[in-house]
């Protein structure tokens, strides 16, 4: 529920170039034409729409947006890391289910490829136990984690250094469902995520006094400023979104006091 009531915000927050231009010569023509003129409080919140739709339409909003997400925390290059037998490394899943010709299917996103690419690389250089977790199917049996943990056996983790949990079905979840078998960990516990999503799901392990370190991954903003990044583009709006999600998803958190 609080994802759906999360991602249902989102859209409505989600422009499109078309409806900006739209929206802009509307105003601009009752203006110009003399027509409409509705007061000076309506024409500030006017306006003030119109100015949304124009930054959230550019390139460089959306990339800002994420930055400030991306950064909260260092980016941990594989060489750093030393090896610890007792380390738990957990990713969160991403993914999605897709009704084909062929039947269900559950797929991992673009995300759910980079973490989980970026776990396995970690768990290569400390060792211990890889957790996948999160993200049950609707429509089958089974979990975008299991779906993980199939590929990262093909990658050559053993099965006895695997452990899947996919009954989470949010980042709250994840945790609270593993926390017991973390407690038990005496080496560090690394959580696997995207660089945007961390901030919040950092803010959970912290809740739930989960002593965790972070393995961001999946970056996606692109620091550049210049003018062709204040021009709307359609390009804009995925990075939006994601950025979007996660501001939503922090302040649902911390109303719910799960951060």
């Amino acid at each position: 529920m609080a994802r759906l009531l999360v991602g249902d915000a989102v859209e409505w927050l989600m422009p499109g170039p078309a409806y900006l231009a739209l929206a802009a010569a509307w105003v601009a023509v009752m203006v110009i034409r003399g027509r409409w003129d509705p007061g000076p409080r309506w024409r500030v919140v006017v306006l003030g729409l119109c100015a949304w739709l124009y930054l959230a339409a550019t390139p460089a909003v959306a990339n800002l947006a994420l930055y400030f997400l991306e950064s909260r925390f260092p980016r941990v290059e594989p060489a750093e890391v030393t090896a610890r037998p007792q380390a738990a490394v957990v990713v969160l899943a991403s993914g999605y289910e897709r009704t084909t010709i062929a039947g269900d299917e559950v797929r991992l996103g673009e995300a759910g490829w980079e973490r989980l690419l970026a776990g396995v690389t970690l768990w290569r250089r400390t060792g211990g136990t890889l957790y996948l977790v999160g993200q049950p199917a609707a429509g089958e049996p089974g979990s975008v984690a299991e779906v993980m943990a199939r590929v990262a056996r093909e990658l050559g983790v053993p099965a006895a250094r695997l452990r899947v949990d996919g009954r989470s079905s949010d980042t709250y979840e994840n945790l609270l469902f593993l926390r017991g078998a973390l407690e038990e960990v005496p080496g560090p516990v690394w959580i696997v995520s995207s660089a945007a999503h961390l901030p919040r799901a950092m803010g959970v392990a912290a809740r739930l006094g989960i002593p965790a370190r972070a393995y961001p991954c999946d970056y996606r903003a692109i620091r550049y400023w210049g003018v062709t990044a204040w021009i709307p583009a359609n390009s804009a709006f995925p990075k939006l979104r994601v950025a979007l999600h996660e501001y939503l998803g922090m302040l649902y958190y911390r109303l719910r006091g799960r951060i």
